[in-house]
């Protein structure tokens, strides 16, 4: 099935970086959560694209790749071959979940720029509420 995108690619929040895995995106499927976002399981194989999939690709240490549905307030004529990729900061909550994802989405390994940041993560996973 086609389905048009917009295309984000997404900062860490200063001092944070995006993890990486074997697996180089995923994608999730909003539909049917009622924005419970907690409850979301990652797609490693990107097999189940729909209007509410967003895939997302770590690209740096610093950017991710975003691909997400159109937003109500955009342009109806806007389609992916005429609108122009945006660079926006992602939110620290986003960031967790999206680096969650990356660690769920993993075949064997998780990649990390550098080791404080990858025990900070650790430490979330085992104590999500810090």
């Amino acid at each position: 099935m086609y389905t048009s995108k917009r295309w984000t690619i997404l900062k860490s929040p200063k001092d944070l970086f995006w993890l990486t895995s074997d697996n180089p995106g995923f994608s999730i499927n909003l539909d049917g959560y009622d924005n419970r976002v907690e409850e979301v399981i990652p797609n490693p194989y990107c097999t189940d694209l729909g209007h509410d999939t967003i895939l997302y690709f770590p690209l740096t240490k610093n950017y991710c790749l975003e691909i997400g549905p159109f937003l109500k307030e955009d342009d109806v004529n806007l389609n992916s071959f005429n609108i122009p990729v945006t660079f926006m900061s992602a939110p620290e909550l986003e960031f967790r979940f999206i680096n969650l994802w990356t660690y769920l989405a993993q075949q064997k390994f998780v990649v990390s720029c550098d080791a404080e940041g990858l025990k900070l993560f650790a430490k979330l996973m085992t104590n999500p509420s810090k």
